[in-house]
């Protein structure tokens, strides 16, 4: 698992910067995950708008070709800020066969993204 807060943004807003949920996760894949030229391929699985954590929630699956096996992540993208100066990422990720061996463990996975959210101050 990891959280990232990235600042010094302008006017950052989920929907109005990133689009809705599908298009922000290709938007994410092209420019941070597997960009042009990283060997790496994503499938998404499902994009979702959660509007009680106000949240964008991302499934997807990393094919990472020759440099290891294949992860499954979700992702959590927020608003970190009323004036939109921020962006937070978490995103919980572990090898394609730990979720599907692992039923418990894939439940934790699910449980830590879906209980992740943000108190904007």
């Amino acid at each position: 698992m990891s959280v990232i807060v990235a600042g010094g943004l302008s006017g950052f807003s989920l929907r109005g910067t990133l689009g809705p949920p599908e298009e922000a996760a290709e938007k994410l894949f092209r420019l941070s995950i597997a960009p042009e030229g990283s060997g790496r391929t994503i499938t998404l699985r499902s994009a979702v708008e959660d509007t009680n954590r106000q949240v964008y929630q991302l499934e997807y699956d990393v094919d990472r070709g020759e440099r290891g096996p294949p992860m499954r992540a979700i992702a959590v993208i927020a608003a970190g800020s009323p004036a939109g100066t921020k962006l937070i990422t978490m995103v919980v990720t572990a090898p394609k066969r730990t979720w599907t061996s692992d039923a418990t463990l894939a439940a934790k996975f699910e449980h830590i993204a879906s209980s992740f959210h943000t108190t904007i101050i």
